[in-house]
């Protein structure tokens, strides 16, 4: 893959990536001995991916997003009551809207999927 990356001259950032084993139903094989190399640098094993902002595990299940995303918005909620004074309906529905809202909504699709 490094290979094909410089003939089509693309530059692959080595230290953001890792390697993510899909295992099937719940029980996780022996540990797998293999390192991946990529350019001479081997590549980390994680349980946890990142992608456009959506967590994946190991299993292909959408929990860790789910609860970071209600932890995220929860800690943005709070900080709106916090940090204004008013309490005027309107103005913190709007604050919601334009603060809270959109991250429970991204990818919204993906909790249906668990």
């Amino acid at each position: 893959m490094y290979e094909w990356s410089n003939v089509w001259q693309l530059q692959i950032a080595v230290d953001k990536c890792f390697v993510c084993n899909i295992h099937p139903g719940n029980q996780r094989p022996n540990v797998d001995s293999h390192n991946y190399v990529l350019n001479a640098h081997v590549l980390e094993k994680v349980d946890v991916v990142r992608d456009l902002g959506v967590h994946v595990d190991c299993f292909l299940k959408f929990d860790h997003h789910i609860s970071f995303i209600v932890h995220k918005a929860m800690t943005r909620a709070c900080l709106i009551l916090k940090c204004f004074l008013s309490r005027d309906r309107e103005l913190l529905f709007k604050a919601y809207c334009v603060y809270v809202r959109p991250l429970l909504e991204y990818c919204s699709a993906v909790g249906h999927l668990t």
